[in-house]
């Protein structure tokens, strides 16, 4: 019985034996030399046949990133990092870059769009790397608050207003210098342009109707600032005053009434009464070489109403 049991001992020792020898050893098995990785980790495959198992596991180790296309102002660009145990290569998207702007006026970079009496203005601005306008400045509403004004007559052929943003302007909206150099630029608007009551009508005056005055009829259709040419073909004596009278059964009312010459220059007026406008000197129209002479009533309608202008002729 006892040599029995000392053979199956020896039996089983054996068995035991041939399955160690077969049996992998995990702490000796042999790594092919090529690493295998996915997008967090890295390995090696056991090089023995059947073998699944993972050798030299671990996490990325990532580089810096590094630019692979730059991005610009029409195009996103590319960064890329690679792990420097296994070379896996990692790239990701980079935003478009902003557009850039050099503040100064330059007829081909800027795009201004001059306002009006009702709708705003803009100043756009190239971008120093592609085509891309931007809005860079918006120009408020023609007004006596915000604009400096002067009006020119050009070959008494037409009258032109030529306004500028008061330094005010810029001073109650913290606007920055550089906006300011590239924005503060005069701009000129013919008279014809103003349509938003009944435009700027041009009267002809030919001949006097008597010697003292002359007339003419006009109608306001809603209130609001007007503007009429006088050019005074007439060669007659020097004029004297502007009156205007509403017509018969009409609450038309003037605010005020302005008149400037045919150089564009304010003329000053001696009269304290808004439908009245009166020289300091008479205007001598007829002591005007080889031309006809034109000025310009710059009118605020209160209540709008027709009614008539008459001219006084000095004597």
């Amino acid at each position: 019985m006892k040599k029995k049991m000392i053979g199956m001992l020896s039996l089983m020792l054996c068995l035991l034996l041939s399955v160690s020898l077969v049996a992998c050893n995990k702490n000796k098995h042999e790594a092919k030399s090529e690493w295998k990785y996915n997008d967090t980790q890295h390995w090696h495959e056991c090089a023995t046949k059947g073998h699944d198992d993972k050798l030299d596991e671990a996490e990325h180790t990532w580089s810096a990133w590094t630019v692979t296309a730059s991005a610009t102002c029409t195009e996103k660009g590319e960064e890329e990092r690679t792990c420097t145990v296994c070379d896996k290569k990692e790239t990701r998207e980079v935003e478009m870059a902003e557009h850039e702007y050099t503040y100064t006026y330059n007829s081909s970079t800027c795009t201004f769009v001059a306002p009006t009496e009702k709708t705003e203005g803009a100043m756009l601005l190239k971008c120093d790397n592609c085509d891309h306008k931007e809005q860079v400045f918006v120009y408020p509403v023609i007004s006596d608050e915000n604009y400096a004004s002067t009006y020119s007559n050009v070959n008494n052929a037409g009258w032109v207003f030529s306004y500028t943003l008061k330094n005010a302007f810029y001073a109650n909206h913290s606007i920055s210098d550089e906006i300011r150099a590239m924005t503060q630029r005069s701009f000129k608007v013919d008279v014809e342009a103003y349509e938003d009551t009944s435009g700027c009508n041009l009267i002809e005056l030919l001949e006097a109707e008597t010697d003292d005055e002359m007339s003419f009829s006009y109608e306001f259709t809603a209130p609001g600032r007007y503007y009429i040419a006088m050019k005074d073909s007439s060669k007659t004596k020097a004029f004297s005053s502007i009156t205007f009278t509403p017509a018969t059964d009409e609450a038309t009312t003037l605010s005020s009434m302005f008149v400037y010459n045919q150089s564009g220059a304010e003329m000053i007026d001696a009269s304290n009464e808004a439908n009245t406008f009166e020289w300091m000197a008479g205007y001598a129209s007829n002591m005007i070489t080889n031309s006809t002479a034109t000025f310009l009533i710059v009118v605020d309608v209160e209540t709008a109403g027709a009614g008539t202008f008459t001219i006084g002729l000095a004597k």
